[in-house]
C-alpha cells in the first residue's frame, strides 16, 4: 500500500508547476483527488481504509474522518497519477461539473473500471466492489452513454456507405445509383417507424407489468417476501455472469428478423440465463422457483423480445394461425435448447474428470 505522500511525489514529478521555483501544494493536489471521486458518486470515506477478511465494513467506515489519509494500492498508483493529471482536460473538467452526457464515455469507462480495481485493492468484499461499480454507472449514466455512442456509429457507417454508393461505377449509371439509393432513405425511415413499434410496445408491456404487480403486492406481499425478493434482485444486478449473457441475449434480439432467424439462438443464450437464475432463487429461498416473486420486474431484455416479437409479428402481418405457429416453434426450439445444453454439460463434466484423473497419474 500506498500513502499520499508517494502519490503526491510521483506527480509533481511529472507535472510542473508554471513557476519552477514554486511546489504543488499537498493539500490542492489531495482536493483534486477527492473532488473526481466525490463526482462519480462514490464515498470518499471508502478510499480510506483497507478491509480484512471478518472486517464490518459499516463499523469501518464509521472510524474514518475528514482528516483520516487516503491509501492506494500498489497496482493503482498509475491509475490515480494519470487522474490528477487529467483533473484539468476537457473531459473531466465536465465530469467535476456532472455533465457526463458532454464528457468522453472512454474517459468515464476508464475512471470507473480504475476506481473499481482501487476498491479490490483495498480489500473489499466483491459484492460490495460491484455494488459500487454499478452505483458509478448509474450516476453517470455510462450504459445509456455507450448505446448512444453505439447509434451515432451505426449512423455514420450507413452514411459513409451511401456515399460510397455515389461513387463511380461501370455497371450502375445515375438512374441507377437514384434509385437505389431512395430505396435505401426509405428503407431507414421504415427502420425509425419499426423502432418506434418496439419502444411504444416496450413501454405499455412495462408499464402493465407494474400495475399487475402493485394490484397483487397489496394483496398477497409479507415483510419477508420483500426482503426476499430485493435480496434476490441485488444478486442478480451484481452477477457478472449473467450480466454478460444478459448482454449476449441483447445482441441477438437487435439481429434483423430476430424472430424469423435468431430464435433458437436466443433460446440457447436463454436457457443458460435460467439455470443461472434459478441457481440464484435456490440461494435466496432454499427451493427451486416454482412461481415468480412478486417483487421481481422482469429483465428489460425479456420485455424487448416481447415488444420485438409483437413488432416483427405486427410488421408482417401474421394472422392467428401463423402467431400460434411461431409459438409452438418457439416452444420447440427451448427445448432443443434445452438438450443440447444438457448433452453440452456432459460432454464438459466428462472432460474435466479426464482432466483430473489424468493429473492425478
Amino acid at each position: 500500500m500506498k500513502a499520499f505522500d508517494d502519490i503526491y511525489k510521483l506527480y509533481s514529478e511529472v507535472v510542473k508547476t508554471k513557476n519552477k521555483d514554486t511546489f504543488h501544494k499537498p493539500g490542492q493536489v489531495r482536493e483534486k483527488y477527492t473532488e473526481i471521486i466525490t463526482a462519480m458518486g462514490i464515498d470518499c470515506r471508502m478510499l480510506k481504509i483497507t478491509i480484512e477478511k471478518g472486517d464490518d465494513v459499516v463499523t469501518k467506515l464509521k472510524s474514518v474522518s475528514n482528516v483520516t489519509a487516503y491509501i492506494f494500492p500498489d497496482d493503482s498508483v498509475e491509475f490515480v497519477v494519470e487522474l490528477l493529471k487529467k483533473h484539468t482536460s476537457s473531459d473531466f473538467k465536465k465530469i467535476r461539473k456532472g455533465d457526463f452526457s458532454q464528457a468522453s464515455a472512454e474517459e468515464l469507462q476508464w475512471l470507473i473500471e480504475g476506481i473499481t480495481k482501487l476498491l479490490k485493492g483495498l480489500g473489499y468484499p466483491s459484492y460490495i466492489v460491484m455494488q459500487q461499480k454499478l452505483i458509478m454507472e448509474k450516476h453517470c449514466n455510462l450504459k445509456i452513454h455507450l448505446a448512444i455512442d453505439d447509434i451515432e456509429e451505426a449512423c455514420e457507417q450507413i452514411i459513409e456507405q451511401a456515399n460510397k454508393y455515389t461513387e463511380l461505377d461501370f455497371s450502375l449509371n445515375n438512374a441507377d445509383q437514384t434509385c437505389f439509393l431512395s430505396f435505401m432513405a426509405s428503407s431507414i425511415k421504415g427502420l425509425s417507424n419499426y423502432l418506434a413499434t418496439v419502444y411504444t410496445t416496450f413501454s405499455d408491456i412495462r408499464s402493465e407489468e407494474i400495475y399487475k404487480l402493485a394490484l397483487k403486492e397489496c394483496k398477497t406481499l409479507s415483510r419477508e417476501d420483500i426482503i426476499r425478493d430485493l435480496k434476490k434482485s441485488e444478486m442478480i444486478s451484481q452477477d457478472e455472469e449473467l450480466s454478460k449473457w444478459f448482454e449476449q441475449r441483447n445482441k441477438i434480439i437487435g439481429e434483423h428478423n430476430f424472430v424469423k432467424n435468431k430464435l433458437k439462438a436466443y433460446n440457447i443464450v436463454n436457457e443458460r440465463i435460467n439455470q443461472r437464475l434459478e441457481q440464484i432463487h435456490i440461494k435466496v429461498y432454499g427451493t427451486p422457483d416454482v412461481e415468480e416473486s412478486v417483487m421481481i420486474l422482469k429483465h428489460p431484455s425479456r420485455i424487448l423480445l416481447e415488444a420485438v416479437m409483437y413488432a416483427e409479428n405486427l410488421e408482417d402481418n401474421y394472422d392467428s394461425l401463423l402467431l400460434a405457429r411461431t409459438k409452438e416453434q418457439a416452444d420447440f426450439d427451448a427445448r432443443e435448447a434445452s438438450e443440447f445444453l444438457a448433452e453440452f454439460d456432459a460432454e464438459y463434466s466428462k472432460k474435466i474428470k479426464e482432466r483430473n484423473i489424468n493429473k492425478e497419474k
